[in-house]
């Protein structure tokens, strides 16, 4: 069976900081695009793609991904992109998916994103769990536990927040801080995911969906997914309060 994980030897590595010397550095073109973005008092789709130390197969969903949002009308400016690899032939990169630059991002976007603003965060990649606790892969060097990912969401407050995680182990979170927000993933905490055939699926669901909500394109993913249907893959679609 093929899963969007790899094997890495977790004892010797803390996730919470690095594995080894090896700092990815922050883009310039990363910080000079969040300069010239700021709030506008109008209501703007953003959407943030991060690939998790990815392999050609998700550099191929990071891809799809971007083409689907401008289908449906997102803004080339509100796009954001981070890669393992940094820059990339297939989609516009702005630079390597590490742990300073994610949190460039997402401590920028909190004064960005206003409440009437929409928000898609999409993760695909590889990821790993160790000691009960999810992370996300996000190069060679470096891993993001999920509640540092959380704990940065609920200070960016859109009016929808939609966050789609194709990798294994995938976490999600309830709080009273994340109400704007629906989570979306391939599997569950406890298991991998299987191929990509989940994300292609609904990527292209997606951008031929003009009318549809994402939790309908989400409920025709799961119907459609050849993973899903051989119990595969295990998808969850959560809000993000009770």
């Amino acid at each position: 069976m093929f899963s969007a994980c790899q094997n890495f030897k977790f004892a010797d590595i803390d996730f919470l900081t690095r594995k080894n010397s090896y700092i990815p550095p922050t883009s310039f073109k990363l910080e000079n695009r969040l300069r010239q973005t700021n709030p506008n008092n109008k209501a703007d789709n953003f959407a943030i793609l991060i690939g998790a130390n990815t392999e050609l197969n998700h550099k191929g969903n990071l891809s799809m991904a971007y083409q689907s949002f401008l289908e449906r009308g997102y803004k080339k400016e509100n796009i954001f992109i981070l890669d393992s690899d940094g820059e990339s032939p297939f989609f516009p990169s702005d630079g390597f998916s590490g742990l300073n630059s994610i949190s460039l991002l997402l401590n920028s976007f909190q004064n960005i994103i206003e409440n009437n603003d929409t928000l898609f965060v999409y993760i695909t990649g590889h990821g790993g769990r160790k000691d009960n606790k999810s992370f996300i892969i996000l190069n060679s060097s470096e891993g993001l536990y999920y509640n540092k990912f959380f704990d940065a969401l609920k200070k960016i407050n859109p009016k929808h927040g939609i966050v789609f995680n194709d990798i294994c182990f995938a976490e999600i979170e309830i709080s009273n801080d994340l109400c704007e927000y629906i989570f979306l993933t391939a599997t569950d905490k406890n298991n991998t995911s299987y191929g990509n055939g989940f994300p292609r699926t609904f990527w292209d669901a997606f951008r031929n969906a003009e009318n549809a909500s994402v939790p309908d394109i989400f409920t025709e993913t799961m119907r459609n997914d050849p993973g899903t249907k051989k119990g595969l893959n295990r998808p969850q679609m959560i809000f993000g309060c009770e």
